[in-house]
C-alpha cells in the first residue's frame, strides 16, 4: 500500500523526531498525524536554511526520497507529498520522477526538442508554478504548470538520477492523478509530472488543493526538496 511507503519514508526523515517510530502498517492514525506535523515543521526549517520562501498560509511541497540510499526512478509512490494551510498539515504518497515501462518513460525514452531522455524537475522552489485546472485532459482536476521549472533529461537508462545538464522552461510537468488509475506502480501516470493514486488525489489532496488555489489566487507556489536537506539541518 502507498500509505505504507509513506510511513516508511517520514520514518527516514523525522525518525528521530517522533515518540517512537511509525509502525509501517499503512493505517493512518494519530501517531501518522503527529508525523505530518513534525514533517512540517522539519520542512520550514529546511525552507530558512535553502532561503526559500515559507507561507504561514498556504505550502505545496514535495520531497524526493531515496531508494536503496540513491535518488532513483523506483516505479513506485515512495515520495512525499506535504500540503499546509495555516495550522493544517496533510501528508500524501506521491512520485516526483516518471515510471519505468511506457514508450517516452525511462526505460523507452524519446527525443525532445533535440534532447534524449525524460524529463525530471530539479529541486527548487517555483514561484507561481500551477494553476488548478478542470477535468479536460485527466480527467480530475489537475495542476497544471504554468511557469518555468529547472530540469534534466535522463536517457542513460540506468534508472538512477543522472544531474548533468540543467534546462529551462514549461514542458507539462504537471501535478496530477487520472482517472480510472489504480495499482501500486507508476509506469505512464508520469513522464516527469508529480502524480499520485486517484484515490489519494481524489480524496485527500484534490479538496486541500482547491483551497490552496483560493490563496494563492490560482498562481501556487511549489516547492520540491529532497531527503538530504533534512539531513543538512543543524
Amino acid at each position: 500500500m502507498s500509505y505504507t511507503l509513506l510511513q516508511e519514508a517520514l520514518n527516514k526523515l523525522i525518525g528521530a523526531r517522533l515518540p517512537e517510530p511509525l509502525i509501517c502498517d499503512g493505517i493512518v492514525g494519530k501517531k501518522t498525524t503527529l508525523a505530518y506535523d513534525t514533517l512540517a515543521k522539519a520542512s520550514a526549517e529546511v525552507f530558512k536554511k535553502k532561503g526559500y520562501v515559507w507561507s504561514a498560509e498556504a505550502n505545496l511541497i514535495a520531497i524526493r526520497v531515496k531508494t536503496d540510499r540513491q535518488y532513483k526512478f523506483s516505479n513506485r509512490f515512495v515520495d512525499i507529498g506535504l500540503i499546509t494551510i495555516g495550522d493544517v498539515e496533510i501528508c500524501f504518497p506521491m512520485s516526483s520522477v516518471a515510471g519505468l515501462y511506457g514508450k517516452g518513460n525511462v526505460l523507452s525514452p524519446i527525443w525532445i526538442d533535440g534532447v534524449y531522455g525524460v524529463g525530471v524537475v530539479k529541486e527548487g522552489q517555483y514561484k507561481g508554478a500551477y494553476s488548478l485546472n478542470s477535468a479536460w485532459w485527466s480527467g480530475l482536476k489537475f495542476l497544471m504548470q504554468v511557469e518555468d521549472f529547472d530540469y534534466y533529461r535522463d536517457g542513460n537508462l540506468d534508472t538512477k538520477l543522472n544531474r548533468l545538464k540543467v534546462y529551462r522552461g514549461k514542458k507539462g510537468f504537471n501535478f496530477h492523478s487520472w482517472r480510472g488509475f489504480v495499482g501500486a506502480v507508476v509506469n505512464n501516470l508520469s513522464q516527469g509530472c508529480m502524480v499520485t493514486e486517484q484515490a489519494v488525489w481524489t480524496n485527500t489532496v484534490l479538496p486541500l488543493l482547491e483551497r490552496v488555489a483560493v490563496i494563492y489566487k490560482n498562481k501556487i507556489d511549489f516547492t520540491l526538496i529532497n531527503e538530504d536537506d533534512f539531513y543538512e539541518v543543524k
